[in-house]
């Protein structure tokens, strides 16, 4: 029996095979890791200006979904994946109006797939509860803020039981409820931010086991950095300057060196800033990548050429397509694959498994065409960590 090489295998075998292609005189004698090659996207539509993206296993069956929330309408969509590429027709719950953001998680203990809404318009969260099948149903509403854009399910107080958190674009706050486990949640609890805030992130930053917040406000360079201290309270908000418009965050080790690292895709100067962090939550001086897309609106992490290195992908709404920066190891990106997408794939990017090939493929949601692109991977990548 052959044992699965370790990552730190992988990345020997890829700096020796770097050393022998220097020295050889032939490319022959050189075998590097492939490009990333990205397939022609397949199209499912969605219908209701889809703005919001989450991926889970709905319906139990070991293969991953996508849930979407429609802003246009009052729904939100459910395609079951086949585990060959492609997904069922949307099945639509209703959650009230404007569904701008939502979470996904067990919020009453049964063991099924729930799903919690931001309604834009009311001020007002929406929390749906799974039937096990891909259906939801027997929807409760909660207080969120005003003009509550985006929505996170994460544990903040260590119960082991989900919270929400909403970030309030006209509030300029954000709203945290606390879990009961049994699918109701607390009276919301407000902490002001900076102006507009349009995403959130729940990471730890610091490292030291609490739960911290990261988010990004709307026409704003800055990114706000709310430590926890513990049982879900935060510090005031700290903020980091990055490009122009910081739209998508991502928080995962980049480089290998056992601390979290911050990205941020910059929709204003189409590029990716990368901070790569030294313990404690510091973070270095930005390097910034650009993308060979215009306006990116969300970012993913995960191995797409299958070299034992984490590569990004954004989904860029100004140019209707997908970026992929290829990483080296050490933090570092260059220009990957560019692929086709819908019409405005500003709903969301994730990088999933769909046909059970062990590589990551990419699902973006296209607000303007009201669809859903399925885009194959074909460099053989391993799906090791994905980043929302």
């Amino acid at each position: 029996m052959n044992p699965t090489p370790s990552r730190t295998t992988l990345r020997r075998a890829t700096r020796l095979a770097a050393l022998a292609c220097a020295a050889a005189l032939t490319a022959a004698a050189c075998s590097l890791p492939e490009e990333v090659s990205i397939g022609k996207a397949s199209t499912l539509k969605i219908g209701g200006g889809p703005a919001s993206l989450a991926t889970a296993d709905v319906n139990d069956d070991g293969i991953m979904d996508v849930v979407t929330g429609d802003f246009l309408s009052t729904t939100v969509s459910v395609m079951l994946g086949d585990g060959k590429g492609g997904f069922a027709d949307p099945i639509k719950s209703e959650v009230g109006p404007m569904p701008s953001d939502i979470g996904v998680g067990d919020f009453n203990g049964d063991g099924k797939v729930d799903a919690a809404v931001t309604n834009f318009n009311d001020g007002m969260i929406s929390v749906v509860y799974g039937d096990g099948t891909g259906g939801f149903g027997n929807r409760a509403r909660f207080p969120g803020g005003e003009d509550p854009a985006r929505i996170l399910a994460a544990d903040l107080n260590g119960d082991n039981i989900l919270d929400l958190t909403t970030v309030n674009y006209k509030g300029s706050d954000i709203s945290v409820l606390f879990g009961d486990g049994d699918g109701a949640f607390d009276d919301p609890v407000k902490t002001p931010v900076a102006a507009t805030p349009i995403r959130i992130l729940a990471a730890d930053l610091n490292e030291d086991d609490v739960v911290d917040l990261l988010l990004g406000h709307f026409g704003s360079d800055d990114v706000s950095i709310l430590y926890g201290t513990g049982k879900g309270a935060f510090r005031a908000p700290e903020l980091i300057t990055t490009a122009d418009d910081a739209a998508g965050l991502l928080v995962t080790d980049l480089n290998d060196d056992d601390h979290v690292d911050l990205a941020v895709a910059n929709y204003g100067s189409n590029d990716v800033s990368v901070y790569l962090g030294r313990g404690g939550g510091e973070l270095g001086e930005p390097r910034r990548y650009p993308v060979n897309g215009g306006s990116p609106a969300g970012l993913v992490a995960a191995d797409f050429n299958g070299d034992g290195y984490l590569d990004l992908a954004t989904n860029n709404s100004a140019t209707d397509d997908l970026s992929v920066l290829r990483g080296d190891g050490s933090g570092r990106f260059s220009e990957g694959a560019l692929a086709e997408a819908g019409d405005d794939p500003r709903g969301g990017i994730a990088a999933i498994d769909v046909d059970g090939d062990g590589a990551p493929d990419l699902v973006a949601v296209n607000h303007n065409s009201n669809d859903m692109s399925i885009l194959r991977n074909e460099t053989g990548g391993k799906a090791r960590r994905a980043s929302r």
